[in-house]
């Protein structure tokens, strides 16, 4: 794989990471009506987080096709490392998904439908996020290899 191929590759993940995030965001928006109007607390937390990454991911990705280099590579690191943790931890943690599941098991019916849809965007958002990070190590990868191989670069 060459430099060029590597963040043409990770450009693709980028833009599907954004895509599944944004598809994250409108499954969350179709949440069922309540009739009483409010939603339940997992819904507002959900669609605050996503649309924290949503804004986020855009942004890195705006940034990364707009100029490519080292400082670029190293600021979609810290947003693929963010939008990792955002998922381990907060989207797709333990006690969300089982917050969500309480949720859709106490209201039943259109509920418990739309828990399953959320859960199953969650998990393609996790896989996408962990090829996202793959085709980034691939970018610092070259980006090493071809340091220590120009002239002038690092020799060991």
């Amino acid at each position: 794989m060459t430099l060029v191929s590597s963040f043409a590759c990770f450009r693709d993940r980028l833009r599907a990471l954004d895509e599944i995030v944004r598809q994250l965001g409108l499954t969350i928006d179709d949440a069922p009506e309540n009739g009483d109007g409010l939603e339940p607390a997992i819904v507002e937390a959900l669609r605050a987080q996503t649309a924290e990454l949503e804004h986020e991911i855009g942004e890195t990705l705006r940034s990364f096709e707009r100029h490519v280099s080292g400082a670029t590579a190293a600021g979609c690191q810290q947003t693929v490392n963010r939008v990792w943790r955002a998922m381990q931890f907060e989207l797709a943690s333990y006690d969300a998904l089982a917050e969500l599941e309480r949720v859709g098991a106490e209201r039943g019916g259109a509920w418990q439908r739309w828990t399953a849809v959320v859960r199953e965007v969650l998990e393609r958002c996790a896989q996408t996020v962990y090829e996202t990070a793959d085709a980034l190590a691939l970018c610092w990868r070259e980006l090493v290899e071809t340091s220590i191989y120009s002239p002038g670069g690092i020799h060991g």
